[in-house]
Protein backbone atom coordinates (compact mmCIF):
# COMPACT_ATOMS: atom_id res chain seq x y z
CA UNK A 1 0.00 0.00 0.00
CA UNK A 2 1.33 3.41 -0.64
CA UNK A 3 1.11 6.51 1.02
CA UNK A 4 1.50 10.70 0.14
CA UNK A 5 3.54 12.77 1.33
CA UNK A 6 3.15 16.47 2.07
CA UNK A 7 5.87 19.37 2.06
CA UNK A 8 5.36 22.88 3.56
CA UNK A 9 8.53 24.58 4.26
CA UNK A 10 10.43 23.09 6.76
CA UNK A 11 7.90 20.14 7.73
CA UNK A 12 6.47 16.94 6.21
CA UNK A 13 3.47 14.80 6.50
CA UNK A 14 3.24 11.63 5.59
CA UNK A 15 -0.31 9.28 5.43
CA UNK A 16 0.07 6.14 6.25
CA UNK A 17 -3.44 4.42 5.75
CA UNK A 18 -5.84 6.80 7.76
CA UNK A 19 -2.95 8.33 9.81
CA UNK A 20 -0.95 11.06 9.30
CA UNK A 21 2.55 11.84 10.83
CA UNK A 22 4.71 14.89 10.63
CA UNK A 23 8.57 15.42 10.31
CA UNK A 24 10.95 17.76 10.19
CA UNK A 25 13.40 18.24 7.64
CA UNK A 26 16.76 19.95 8.32
CA UNK A 27 19.43 20.79 5.52
CA UNK A 28 23.13 20.74 6.80
CA UNK A 29 26.22 22.60 4.71
CA UNK A 30 26.52 20.09 2.07
CA UNK A 31 22.97 19.91 1.21
CA UNK A 32 22.33 16.76 3.09
CA UNK A 33 18.68 16.21 4.34
CA UNK A 34 18.15 14.82 7.31
CA UNK A 35 14.22 14.20 8.50
CA UNK A 36 13.81 14.17 12.29
CA UNK A 37 10.25 12.59 13.27
CA UNK A 38 8.23 14.54 15.48
CA UNK A 39 5.08 12.69 15.89
CA UNK A 40 1.29 11.92 14.57
CA UNK A 41 -0.35 14.88 13.34
CA UNK A 42 -3.79 14.21 15.17
CA UNK A 43 -1.55 14.20 18.54
CA UNK A 44 0.02 17.67 17.55
CA UNK A 45 -3.41 18.82 16.54
CA UNK A 46 -4.53 17.77 20.06
CA UNK A 47 -1.92 18.84 22.50
CA UNK A 48 -1.83 22.12 20.16
CA UNK A 49 -5.35 22.82 20.93
CA UNK A 50 -4.94 22.29 24.76
CA UNK A 51 -2.14 24.75 25.18
CA UNK A 52 -4.12 27.13 22.73
CA UNK A 53 -2.73 29.90 20.48
CA UNK A 54 -0.64 32.79 21.97
CA UNK A 55 -1.55 30.41 25.88
CA UNK A 56 -5.15 31.09 25.30
CA UNK A 57 -7.08 28.16 25.38
CA UNK A 58 -9.62 26.87 22.42
CA UNK A 59 -12.40 25.99 22.62
CA UNK A 60 -12.86 24.04 19.55
CA UNK A 61 -12.89 25.51 15.85
CA UNK A 62 -14.60 28.99 16.69
CA UNK A 63 -11.51 29.79 19.08
CA UNK A 64 -8.93 29.13 16.53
Amino acid sequence: MGYRVFSTGQYKIRQRGNNYYVYKIEKDSNGNVKETYIGPLDKIIEKYLEIGVRGYPCSGPAGI
